[in-house]
Formats: C-alpha cells, structure tokens, sequence
C-alpha cells in the first residue's frame, strides 16, 4: 500500500519546538534477550506505523509533514550493539545514601546513541527516518534508546512509547493510538470555530505536557511486571534545537 500524507498542526510546528530532535532511554537490569527485543519492535511499529515514517516539506506551503507508511510496510529503525562489560564499568551510577545527597552522574553516550543528534532539516533532506531505536546489550544490563523528532513525540509520546514497549515485552497488548489530534476539537471550540475535520495527526503520542489532554487518550496500561519493576531509570533527554 501507499504511505499516507500527514499534515501537522500548528502546535506541532511552532516554532519553539519545530526543529527539536532528542534522545531518550530507558535502561532494564538484566540482559534481555535479543530477539525477543526485535520481535517486539516489529510488533509496535505494525501497531504504531507513524515509528516508520519520515518527513519531508509540502512542495506547495512549505510545511513540514509526515510520511507514514501503511502497517504492513512499517519498519522501525534499529541499531544495536553488545558489549561485555557490566553497567557499572562504563558509567558512574547513583548511590543510595542515608540523607539527601547531591551526585554528579556522568552518561556515556555511546552507550545510547549509534551517532550524534542532528536538526531537523537534517531528516528533511536526507529522508532519514524520524525515529531511531537504538540497543546495547550489556552483561548485567540492557539500554533501549530513542532518537525522535520533536514535531512527531514529545517527552509525554515517549513516555506512552515506554509503556507500549515494555507492554509488547511482556506480551501485552499495545495500546492504540489516538483516532484524532485533539488539538482540532478543544481549540476550535475554545475559540468558538467550527471542529478541524481535517486534522488528522498532531500530539497523538502526547500532547506537550497538558493533563487533560493526556487523560483524553488513556491507554490501557499493562499490569506491573517484572520488566517494569526492573527498569533503573528513564534518563537522558538530550535537546538540539537546530
């Protein structure tokens, strides 16, 4: 099937955030199993094809939209790498303390990154996908990390991303996405305008960082598993605005 053409709003393009692009992860204790990880990208990007898309600029307007391939045909960037060596011979780690303490932890970003981040019209010209999974597989530990640009996720969408993934892990069901940009019905109607019919995509991963828009999507979470429990932290959000 053909990809479909996604146009984006406005708060996806404004310009604070337009040309944004960032890394997040999400290390797991534990070496998991490599196919299964996979297994489990191919599972979320047939459930969420936007993960496979890349983004170009309309020939007419200029404006930057999205090219989403139909579910059959998504394909998720994956890079991966495997290293011998323990979490905490390559990078420093919190320590519990009895009382507060402040800690310099210094990130290895090989570790989370197959290479450097770039802006936005870097993806625009090269047809680079928008979104990069990125592996290490370490002898105690596991690091899954996410290059995305900022018109497509936010903070909030990789959050949802995180939950959807480790559901996948566990062989939960993945929570579909929004049908609809909110953003069309709640603005419009605050400004007493017609609802945007048209728009179609927008903040479906999460929208910026708003409560109400985020208990407007209300997944299905996944029961607390031991893949959750064993997550060490969700760090690294790493900003280059172009």
């Amino acid at each position: 099937m053909s990809p479909t053409i996604q146009s984006l709003s406005f708060m996806d393009l404004n310009s604070a955030a337009e040309s944004v692009t960032f890394s997040a992860g999400i290390t797991f204790s534990g070496a998991l199993d490599q196919h299964h990880v996979e297994e489990t990208c191919a599972r979320i990007v047939r459930a969420w094809p936007i993960l496979g898309s890349r983004i170009q600029r309309n020939s007419e307007t200029g404006n930057i939209e999205a090219v989403v391939p139909a579910p059959e045909d998504a394909r998720l960037e994956f890079t991966s790498q495997t290293i011998d060596s323990k979490l905490s011979d390559l990078e420093s780690l919190y320590t519990k303390t009895k009382s507060i303490s402040t800690q310099v932890l210094t990130r290895n970003k090989h570790l989370y990154q197959n290479e450097p981040l770039t802006n936005l019209e870097h993806y625009i010209t090269t047809g680079k996908p928008a979104f990069e999974l990125h592996t290490t597989y370490l002898s105690d530990a596991t690091i899954i990390n996410l290059t995305i640009v900022h018109v497509l996720m936010d903070a909030s969408g990789f959050t949802e991303f995180t939950k959807a993934f480790v559901c996948a892990l566990d062989g939960e069901p993945i929570p579909p996405l929004l049908p609809h940009d909110p953003w069309s019905i709640l603005l419009p109607r605050a400004l007493g305008r017609p609802d945007d019919s048209n728009a179609s995509l927008g903040w479906k991963f999460g929208v910026l960082n708003k409560e109400l828009l985020l208990v407007m999507q209300k997944p299905r979470l996944c029961k607390r598993t031991d893949w959750l429990k064993n997550a060490l932290s969700i760090f690294q959000l790493l900003k280059l605005s172009g």
